[in-house]
């Protein structure tokens, strides 16, 4: 049987910079996503290409033939995988309600960094656990940004009807979202909450894992995010101002 993608696959190695794979399934597919399984479970630091080739039943060789080397695996690898990741966002805008859309683009991200979680921390804490910032080429910044940029008008365009914004009805480009400040205001506030609960539920903070009343009270924060987004989205003007009220009573 033939395996077959459902989006391009770019490669930014040596041997095969900037060029497109489709259909079928070929080799350098099967270690594209064969790395992004063995990333998101063992992480960057503990990635092996030799251990990914052998359960693919392939020559280690190939990896730096296609790739160019170990690193530019991770790399390609975590930037496809993000890419995949935002293309399943865009299903949020098919609930039914504005504040179901908003939730399920919330879980959705949740869900996909815990699973993923050796692959977040490649992009979120690069050179921590994993490659430098300096390793990311300039094509994986673009797509990265490409990316993100898609994403956050996924969420603009559900902010938007939250809102009651008639051009939220179709995808917001970033034009209209700079036209509408309490769009951009909320979907940067709520981008940010969702990263932070995301990459809190993907690790392990050591010392207070196992303390009860912190397990307690960090399931009532858990909790409290989507209530907490949607409450954003409506009104992010009281959000930001009474933040910034605290902070200058400090």
């Amino acid at each position: 049987m033939t395996v077959r993608a459902t989006i391009a696959f770019k490669v930014s190695g040596a041997r095969r910079a900037s060029t497109n794979y489709h259909l079928p399934m070929d080799t350098i597919q099967q270690l594209l996503l064969g790395a992004i399984e063995d990333l998101a479970e063992f992480g960057a630091t503990r990635f092996s290409p030799v251990t990914l080739c052998a359960r693919l039943k392939l020559p280690p060789s190939l990896v730096n033939y296609h790739f160019g080397s170990r690193m530019s695996l991770i790399l390609d690898a975590s930037v496809l995988a993000y890419e995949q990741y935002v293309e399943g966002q865009e299903a949020a805008l098919e609930e039914v309600t504005p504040e179901g859309q908003l939730a399920a683009w919330i879980d959705s991200q949740i869900e996909w960094t815990i699973k993923h979680s050796g692959i977040a921390s490649v992009l979120n804490f690069p050179g921590l656990t994993g490659p430098s910032n300096s390793e990311f080429t300039m094509e994986h910044q673009s797509r990265l940004e490409q990316a993100a940029v898609k994403n956050m008008a996924v969420l603009s365009t559900i902010v938007g009807r939250i809102q009651g914004i008639p051009e939220s009805e179709e995808p917001m480009t970033q034009e209209k979202i700079s036209a509408y400040p309490r769009v951009a205001l909320a979907t940067a506030m709520i981008g940010w909450l969702t990263l932070g609960h995301s990459v809190w539920r993907s690790g392990h903070h050591i010392p207070t894992s196992e303390i009860p009343v912190v397990k307690q009270q960090t399931s009532a924060v858990f909790s409290a995010v989507i209530p907490t987004a949607i409450s954003i989205a409506k009104n992010p003007v009281f959000y930001a101002e009474s933040a910034g009220a605290a902070k200058a009573t400090r």
